[in-house]
């Protein structure tokens, strides 16, 4: 099919093909400037959309992550695990003398708390003394 140039009034002419409106480019600056500006605030309210959908999540992350490794410092330098605590007694009074637990429960308490004792039981005799 060959196109009626003719009806459409553009010229067959090979230097110039295009023919443009008449006053198309005495306001072509100002059209194009305006367009820009529309298209940046386009832009930045995107971005701005954008911005505010993320916000929550990193701050949620960045919460996360930090008590992960506040978890994971206190958990691998705790001192308990440095310490030379004593293996855990397992204590069967069947299988021990008296003698035995005697000394168990004095190897086990405080010395403070014999202390205690031992005042208590003065006191007690001194009470029934009377």
């Amino acid at each position: 099919m060959i196109p009626n140039f003719e009806r459409k009034n553009i010229e067959n002419d090979p230097l110039h093909p295009f023919v443009t409106p008449e006053g198309y480019f005495v306001h072509f600056k100002e059209r194009l400037m305006q367009r820009i500006e529309e298209d940046k605030k386009v832009q930045t309210e995107v971005k701005s959309q954008a911005c505010k959908l993320w916000k929550p999540y990193v701050y949620w992350s960045i919460g996360v992550a930090a008590v992960l490794l506040l978890v994971v410092s206190l958990w691998k330098l705790s001192p308990l695990q440095h310490s030379a605590l004593p293996e855990p007694v397992e204590l069967n009074a069947y299988d021990m003398s008296d003698e035995e637990f005697q000394q168990f429960l004095l190897d086990d308490t405080n010395e403070d708390y014999w202390g205690f004792i031992y005042m208590a039981e003065d006191d007690q005799n001194v009470i029934s003394s009377r």
